[in-house]
């Protein structure tokens, strides 16, 4: 069963106190939180920041490491402070949409599309995500309807503790090959204990002990052995 990501099962209030240690006080930017960085990523910062009239544009990343240049609490801050978020991070979109911030996902077709494509879909937001920047029109910088997006995240929460909850309490059933193996195991422990008792008894018994019907060859051979 599909469950929602992690972040989006914490309590809000957590990335905020987590955000209340962080020094940052710009608020207002373009944020740019770009993993693969491109001449196209870089226009799209920009015409974000035209579109919206915002002064500058804060890049989160820095390309020549390929790290961020911000702690956690910082990057948090960042986000949740923007006018608008540029990125091709699953995580970023996943924050900008706990936030309630606009923002546009540029997707790497080849990398982690179909987790892009799920998330996108179950809120709603497909056309949120592009692939080609020249067909990006003004509809993308239109306000996201955050209202309805904050019940479908309240729903899947609910839904996805529950089932978490029911999966972590159920008994974990042992798989086909480990089921084999106890029964294996069981088995030449009662041909061991039934040897042992025949021991006591007679010659005849024991015998009878090792043709025990039902044995497996392997089991048998353990017995045999003595092991």
């Amino acid at each position: 069963s599909h469950v929602l990501d992690p972040v989006f099962l914490a309590d809000p209030a957590s990335w905020d106190a987590l955000i209340g240690n962080s020094g940052r006080d710009e608020d207002g930017c373009i944020v740019s939180y770009v993993l693969d960085s491109s001449p196209d990523a870089e226009k799209l910062a920009e015409r974000a920041r035209l579109e919206t009239g915002a002064g500058k544009v804060v890049n989160l990343v820095n390309a020549a490491r390929n790290s961020t240049d911000v702690s956690p609490e910082d990057w948090l801050c960042h986000i949740k402070n923007c006018r608008f978020l540029v990125t091709d991070s699953f995580h970023g979109v996943c924050f900008a949409i706990i936030f309630n911030r606009p923002f546009v996902c540029l997707a790497n077709t080849a990398r982690g599309y179909s987790r892009f494509r799920s998330l996108f879909k179950l809120f709603g937001l497909e056309k949120r995500c592009v692939t080609d920047c020249s067909r990006i029109g003004k509809e993308l910088f239109e306000d996201i309807d955050y209202a309805w997006v904050n019940r479908v995240i309240a729903d899947e929460r609910e839904r996805s503790l529950k089932w978490l909850e029911q999966a972590l309490l159920a008994p974990s059933p042992a798989r086909p090959e480990e089921r084999q193996r106890l029964l294996e195991t069981a088995e030449m422990l009662n041909v061991q204990k039934n040897e042992k008792s025949a021991e006591r008894g007679n010659p005849h018994d024991r015998k009878n002990a090792r043709r025990r019907p039902g044995l497996s060859g392997k089991a048998a051979a353990v017995a045999k052995n003595g092991c």
